[in-house]
């Protein structure tokens, strides 16, 4: 029965999801802690999960809480930047900045703790530190485990569908796995909306289907699992999809879907421990709002730029104007290239519209080109995809190296044009 609560605990929390890692899973702890992250190991035969936190809500006594010079949100560190850009409503109201504290400890028990934030102050205090730590956190200690879902909006992200045992029979049941009490019971969204709360000694078997089946399970989920089994060190490495919990007649199993979208089946008597870490094959996918000709490259939203077309004595040239808004694009350090991703209405005449490089500019933001440029310097796409209600969304990913591009769209002569930096 331990192995059935253990293995659970971490099955249903399989993530959907980040490429900077974001958090999956949240432990609600007893004393009042969060810690937001993932469960990075669980080994089969012990009681504890070593868990990646990328932030902590914590409760501490007997210590002192020592605030330091406030900073404006723009000069903050990277980590906290981003943090107190999205929660205005968690900083004081004539805080126009972010005032971080060090937390003392009065008694050598604890190690003092640097540039955390401060939700509640006096005898007990109460702060967030968003530095990323490992912890061994043993169940006993765990209230409840959350899954932190992502938006509606986001198309690549797994279904969780689980069999039960119940009065006929058996019964399905889709949705998000949103909680769980360990070895007690999970609640599960379902894509009605209403919440179904199940009682784990009652699931015959726990499943991931593919919320957009076109994509593989590794581009539907942010982490990959590896499990480790007492087979000559045999194993493993994917995502976990299926989880059959056995009876009397037949051995419980798990089965896990590797890279080229191939399943394996594991006996569950066989694993010794399932590690957790990232998958940076991983990109988000957005459903996005697509009306009035919008076109989104890498999460910002574009605009159409009308070309204009002269004949020459040789051939026909297209020139195009752009203005110092156009989308710009930072390479990650340590690279020559990176990824890029143009999302359009799914209409002809975008779905033959070509990308290339540009060679030849004017002066200031405006580009001439002729047809030939277009056929010799065309970028073919990495992948295409057409998703959404009645496939109304096309997007096309491409890598690419530095340099200004243009998206045309022949069919009414306009151009989208973006730099890489």
């Amino acid at each position: 029965m331990i192995m059935r609560n253990l293995f659970l605990s971490l099955l249903l929390f399989i993530p959907c999801l980040a490429i900077a890692q974001e958090p999956v899973d949240r432990l609600v702890l007893k004393d009042g802690s969060v810690h937001d992250g993932y469960i990075k190991v669980q080994p089969l035969d012990k009681e504890y999960f070593i868990f990646e936190s990328y932030q902590t809500t914590a409760i501490v006594t007997g210590a002192t809480a020592i605030p330091k010079q406030k900073l404006d949100i723009d000069k903050l560190p990277e980590h906290w930047k981003k943090w107190a850009k999205e929660n205005r409503d968690l900083i004081r109201k004539d805080e126009d900045g972010l005032i971080l504290s060090d937390i003392i400890f009065n008694k050598a028990k604890s190690e003092n703790l640097q540039d955390v934030y401060v939700l509640e102050d006096g005898d007990e205090i109460k702060f967030i530190d968003r530095i990323k730590r490992i912890d061994t956190i043993p169940f006993a200690k765990i209230k409840y485990v959350e899954r932190i879902l992502e938006p509606d909006n986001i198309i690549n992200k797994t279904i969780d569908v689980i069999k039960k045992k119940n009065d006929n029979g058996e019964e399905t049941i889709k949705g998000q796995i949103i909680s769980q009490e360990l070895g007690e019971k999970v609640r599960i969204k379902q894509e009605t909306g209403g919440i179904k709360v199940i009682k784990i000694s009652d699931i015959i078997s726990e499943k991931k289907e593919k919320g957009f089946s076109d994509l593989s399970f590794c581009e539907q989920s942010q982490y990959w699992e590896r499990v480790k089994t007492n087979q000559n060190g045999q194993e493993y490495e994917g995502v976990i999809t299926m989880r059959y919990y056995g009876n009397d007649i037949d051995d419980s199993y798990l089965e896990v879907t590797d890279k080229d979208d191939q399943s394996h089946k594991v006996r569950m008597k066989d694993v010794t421990e399932i590690q957790k870490y990232p998958n940076n094959e991983y990109k988000k996918k957005i459903l996005y709002n697509v009306e009035d000709d919008h076109v989104y490259v890498n999460d910002t939203l574009t605009q159409w730029y009308q070309a204009k077309v002269s004949t020459t004595f040789s051939s026909k040239k297209i020139e195009v104007r752009g203005d110092s808004c156009i989308v710009k694009i930072k390479i990650p350090e340590n690279s020559f290239e990176t990824s890029v991703e143009i999302a359009m209405k799914n209409t002809k005449g975008n779905k033959e519209s070509l990308l290339f490089k540009s060679i030849k500019k004017v002066k200031d933001y405006r580009f001439s080109f002729s047809y030939e440029t277009i056929v010799t310097n065309k970028i073919d796409s990495q992948s295409s995809i057409v998703c959404g209600k009645e496939d109304e969304l096309l997007c096309r990913s491409y890598i690419l190296q530095k340099g200004v591009y243009i998206l045309y769209r022949e069919s009414d002569r306009k151009c989208i044009l973006f730099e890489i930096e």
